[in-house]
């Protein structure tokens, strides 16, 4: 090879070199790509907080109704022993220990043999009363806190 070529060659190789060496690549995420994981955070955060803010109202009910149901699953023995059902004040006669909950009050309010109901009064966080027919064991949500929940029990 000639000198000339010789130089010629080490000076584009020198182009190339310097060329590559210049655009490396660089470890850093750029501003695009961090938006993108912001929104996509954000969104998994609202999803997140949408299926949250149910679940303490549920398991306030699921609290509330399971108290209940033992409620009214005494009251339907001691009907078949007694031939009425135990209100308020003979409460103790259940053979149960009535439910103690942080959230609710549990109150019964009988009619003799044809009906009666058990009330589960919210207090403290819960934000509605729950109610129990004793002879259906049909469920009754107040939606007002410490309402009377006064159903139509048959």
């Amino acid at each position: 090879m000639l000198p000339v070529e010789l130089v010629r060659v080490q000076e584009e190789v020198h182009k190339i070199v310097t060329k590559y060496a210049t655009k490396r690549k660089s470890k850093a995420f750029t501003l695009v790509e961090l938006m993108i994981i912001c929104v996509i955070v954000a969104i998994l955060a609202t999803i997140a907080l949408v299926v949250y803010n149910g679940l303490p109202e549920k398991a306030r009910s699921a609290d509330a109704y399971a108290g209940l149901s033992t409620i009214v699953s005494a009251e339907n023995a001691y009907l078949v022993e007694h031939e009425s059902y135990a209100d308020q004040a003979n409460i103790g006669s259940l053979d149960i220990d009535i439910p103690v909950s942080s959230n609710f009050d549990f109150v019964i309010s009988s009619n003799d043999t044809d009906s009666g109901y058990a009330s589960a009064k919210g207090k403290g966080n819960a934000t509605k009363s729950y109610g129990m027919c004793l002879k259906t064991a049909k469920k009754i949500s107040c939606t007002s806190l410490g309402a009377d929940c006064n159903p139509s029990c048959p």
